[in-house]
């Protein structure tokens, strides 16, 4: 998640007021593979407790596409034995399953999620993620694969970038904000993050939904707007939509469990 450093930032920041072809450009020559960037298809496999429950949130998370297949199970039925590039597993509150080893062992991201208070230190094979229902999970999976895959923007996120992602002891937690603007979508993004988050977090993710027609000096505009108010470094994530009306941004913060206790 360190890809985009505060240096790379500052360089960004020069190209403030500069039209679209400029911009990539200039990106292009610091970093040489941005122009070659062509997302990879991806096998995702996600288990639920039941198959009903499965087919509800895969359905929910993200149209078929051709750069990426997900596969739908429930913790009752046998699951498939070959290689995933990432699973996703869906902890019922208050019971527990663990995977077949040699689905852990194969797969290169390996994700829990939980919609109770985790307790203790989080399985350290798994990226931890905290949700208040199935429906905040399948918005952001559904925007962040499609930013990762199916209609990146000026800041795109590759998948060796998330692949090598290394989040130890942590748990990922997200708030959203949305608005006509960038500016009353950041208030509201801001507003709806526990104070606790902003002071705590470790490392965050901005995901941000917009138009095709917003430039880079915008989105780092509103990152810059975020990093006053958090302590830690954040990764820039863009998706642009044909026709999209308005911002939608997201906040993924990873805390340690003892920095979530006050919410």
């Amino acid at each position: 998640m360190k890809d985009w450093r505060p240096g790379d930032f500052l360089y960004y920041l020069q190209c403030n007021g500069e039209d679209a072809e400029s911009t990539r450009t200039a990106i292009a020559q610091q970093h040489p593979d941005y122009r070659n960037y062509q997302p990879r298809g991806l096998d995702v496999l996600l288990v639920a407790a039941t198959a009903e429950q499965a087919l509800q949130a895969r359905r929910a998370l993200l149209p078929q596409s051709d750069r990426i297949n997900i596969s739908a199970y429930g913790m009752e039925q046998n699951l498939p034995n070959r290689r995933f590039d990432e699973i996703h597993l869906l902890s019922p509150p208050g019971k527990s399953f663990a995977l077949p080893p040699d689905l852990t062992r194969s797969a290169q991201v390996l994700n829990l999620h939980h919609f109770d208070q985790t307790e203790g230190n989080p399985d350290p094979r798994y990226r931890h993620y905290r949700w208040p229902g199935l429906q905040e999970l399948t918005q952001f999976w559904g925007i962040f694969y499609g930013a990762m895959l199916d209609r990146p923007g000026l800041l795109p996120l590759d998948w060796s970038q998330y692949a090598a992602w290394i989040i130890p002891q942590a748990v990922g937690h997200t708030s959203c904000g949305r608005g006509g603007s960038s500016t009353t979508a950041m208030d509201a993004l801001i507003s709806a993050t526990p104070a606790n988050w902003l002071d705590n977090a470790w490392e965050a993710v901005l995901l941000m939904e917009t138009g095709a027609d917003v430039t880079l000096g915008e989105y780092m505009q509103m990152h810059n707007r975020l990093a006053a108010h958090i302590a830690c470094e954040i990764t820039p994530v863009t998706r642009h939509i044909n026709g999209y009306r308005g911002y939608s941004l997201w906040l993924l913060a990873f805390l340690t469990p003892a920095d979530t206790d006050t919410q």
